[in-house]
């Protein structure tokens, strides 16, 4: 590692703090538990991001957002291809990420099925991020690998517009108008992002609008959000391992030969209402729906798909003196109809053809109990009931569905001190096959095929300094899997799944906040973050077509991850932030034959603030990416196949040192 990286990883250590006693790190309420509580008295795993952590990344995407996150992981193949790992679970989804859950508003924008493309939330627009680790199920139903619950901002009575411009043409346009008032308020956004990116086939088109808003009716609330996202983006695809050497902006032969890309327009939308229902009740519920329609031009053949989806989540909330109950449903239910196709100058072949519709549904209760002051226990549980029902090709029709399946969620935390609280957990959490996966390469279906479930065990420990300048919160996991969901590519184009074993996941993660300088003057204010995760993930028992990979490591998962994040602020209005980070060595194949070695990369943004009057502000924020000009794969394609003697294609190059320059006005 170069002098200055470790230089600057033991900066923090030696510089000295500010005299002032100031109560900066302050206890934050979470509400991804569905109660709102102080994070240091939850007993179990959860991260936050607020606004301010959010706007010290440079890049376009959130990857480097959640990749703050200990235990986290995404793989950023474009900005429109990438791949969500928590606590290794997530990792063997070729191009999209499952296994997780997650909410924008307490809308979901996880579809039927379990597939999140988080990476069409404009994260500048968002103002807070909430994370809970691993099986989460108890809380949110199907989802092993965890829940990100998304919140947009409520800005104050602002119009605001900005201009970006970076590396290899990427321009990013934003317009947004807010209104608040005691009763009523509304924030509307526009971005525009292009880029004719690095590589090959690699142009990016996207366009996003929200509305987002709340009124106040008596002692009631009545909120709303629509989100639009219109997408054109080229698709350079994964290279081999020499290309990837030699001549990283290529794009795969057979995508730029026929300039392959995927567009889809899509709108979510969703309102929620809250009132108080007598001293003790309250209640919220959410109806929500959602239009995609996408179209996918591939080498080998053309993807449609339309889904349609809408469902209601309901929650009732009974608090009284030492403990809370609540009880709550969700529904949903969605038609999804998807074609491949060949199209030649005097038709439409089309290959296959299904039309699915699926229904979930989840009931669950939880208590949360303070036995005393200091002893915390919070209980949850949740049913699940999954069904499909398909009609596809030559009367191919047919319908399935799984036993209830029952998540319990127990969790303990106790305040040792003051300053110190201790926690412990255990939890349920399963994933269902989606139906590509249920089906065999003969199109029929796999009826053996069962949801991968799985235990997480967790204790950990918060700490913050006497004047709270300090913040740290560690934990170790494990997590036992059973009937892991392996996909597995019969052909470029038709994927299968099986039930491959088990699997185990342990690891041990940190996250600290340091607050070296408070001053109102020169040097300002100085605040240090670190976040640290180590895991072993491993194949108990994993047999695929009779070969046995017992022991083995699961590829895809970076055995270490650090983040450092140094935030100065010399005056008041103006910022510096340095970004490094460490990515471990990682596994390609099953075999563990191959691996792709750890890399560091480090960012760097400055910012000034201009106050023209007291209603005008100008702001200019520049920065550097990959400083270090490091050669790395941002996103790995697992088990990556080989057709027609051709080498197989593992990497996604991550971009060379780039920059970008960021203009922002704002009146109000």
């Amino acid at each position: 590692m170069p002098f200055f990286l470790l230089a600057f990883l033991l900066f923090p250590l030696v510089l000295p703090a500010s005299t002032r006693d100031s109560v900066v790190i302050e206890d934050i309420n979470v509400t991804a538990t569905l109660y709102e509580g102080e994070l240091s008295k939850i007993p179990g795993s959860i991260s936050v991001l607020s606004n301010d952590k959010l706007e010290q990344f440079n890049n376009l995407s959130v990857h480097t957002m959640l990749n703050s996150i200990p235990g986290v992981y995404m793989h950023h193949g474009t900005l429109s291809t990438n791949r969500i790992v928590i606590r290794g679970i997530g990792s063997r989804t070729p191009y999209a990420s499952n296994r997780i859950k997650a909410y924008i508003n307490d809308i979901p924008i996880t579809n039927g099925d379990g597939v999140t493309v988080i990476e069409d939330i404009e994260f500048s627009n968002l103002g807070r991020v909430e994370l809970i680790k691993g099986p989460s199920s108890a809380l949110y139903g199907a989802g092993l690998g965890g829940t990100i619950k998304l919140t947009t901002k409520k800005n104050p009575n602002t119009l605001e517009t900005g201009f970006r411009y970076g590396s290899f043409n990427t321009r990013k346009t934003e317009a947004s108008a807010n209104y608040n008032s005691e009763k009523f308020n509304i924030n509307t956004s526009y971005f525009n992002t292009k880029s004719d990116g690095f590589r090959q086939n690699n142009q990016y088109s996207r366009h996003n609008a929200i509305v987002s808003g709340n009124k106040k009716i008596k002692e009631s609330n009545l909120s709303f959000t629509v989100l639009g996202t219109k997408l054109n983006a080229k698709i350079p695809s994964s290279l081999s391992h020499e290309t990837f050497t030699q001549s990283p902006e290529s794009a795969a032969s057979n995508w730029l030969a026929v300039e392959g890309y995927e567009k889809y327009d899509k709108i979510i939308a969703g309102t929620t209402f809250k009132s108080n229902i007598g001293e003790y009740t309250t209640q919220r519920t959410t109806l929500f729906g959602g239009y995609q329609n996408t179209f996918e031009l591939r080498p080998f053949n053309n993807l449609s798909e339309d889904i349609v989806n809408y469902g209601l989540r309901n929650f009732w909330f009974y608090h009284k003196y030492k403990f809370e109950i609540i009880t709550g449903i969700e529904l949903f239910s969605e038609n999804y109809n998807w074609k491949t196709f060949q199209e030649t100058q005097e038709s439409e072949n089309i290959v296959n053809k299904i039309n699915e519709h699926r229904i979930y549904g989840n009931i669950s209760g939880q208590i949360h109990y303070n036995f005393t002051p200091e002893l915390h226990f919070s209980g949850a549980i949740n049913l699940n009931k999954l069904y499909y029902n398909y009609e596809g090709l030559e009367n191919d029709n047919g319908q399935y569905g799984y036993p209830v399946i029952v998540s319990p969620r127990l969790g303990l935390s106790y305040d040792l001190t003051s300053s110190t609280t201790t926690y412990v957990s255990a939890g349920h959490g399963f994933s269902a096959p989606s139906l590509e996966e249920t089906l065999r390469p003969d199109g029929q279906k796999n009826e053996k095929l069962k949801p991968e479930q799985g235990w997480m065990y967790e204790a950990g420990i918060r700490w913050h300094s006497y004047n709270a300048r300090i913040f740290i919160d560690g934990t170790v996991y494990f997590i036992d899997l059973n009937d892991l969901l392996v996909t597995k590519r019969i052909t470029e184009e038709i994927f299968t799944g099986i039930n491959a074993g088990k699997t185990s996941h342990k690891g041990i993660e940190l996250q600290s906040n340091v607050v070296l300088s408070d001053n109102t003057r020169f040097p300002g204010k100085i605040n240090w973050q670190l976040t640290f995760s180590a895991s072993d993930n491993t194949f108990v028992q994993f047999n695929d077509d009779g070969v046995t990979y017992d022991s083995n490591t699961l590829p895809g998962i970076p055995v270490v991850n650090i983040q450092n994040t140094l935030n100065w602020k010399p005056f008041q209005q103006t910022s510096a932030t340095i970004n490094h980070w460490l990515h471990g060595r990682q596994y390609l194949n099953d075999s563990n034959t191959l691996q792709h070695p750890a890399y560091n990369v480090l960012n760097f943004n400055i910012k000034q603030l201009f106050r023209i009057n007291q209603i005008l502000s100008f702001e200019i924020k520049a920065g550097i990416n990959n400083l270090l000009k490091q050669h790395y794969a941002s996103m790995i394609l697992v088990n990556a196949p080989s057709y027609g003697g051709s080498a197989p294609r593992y990497y996604y190059p991550a971009p060379p040192r780039n920059f970008f320059i960021s203009l922002g006005l704002s009146l109000q």
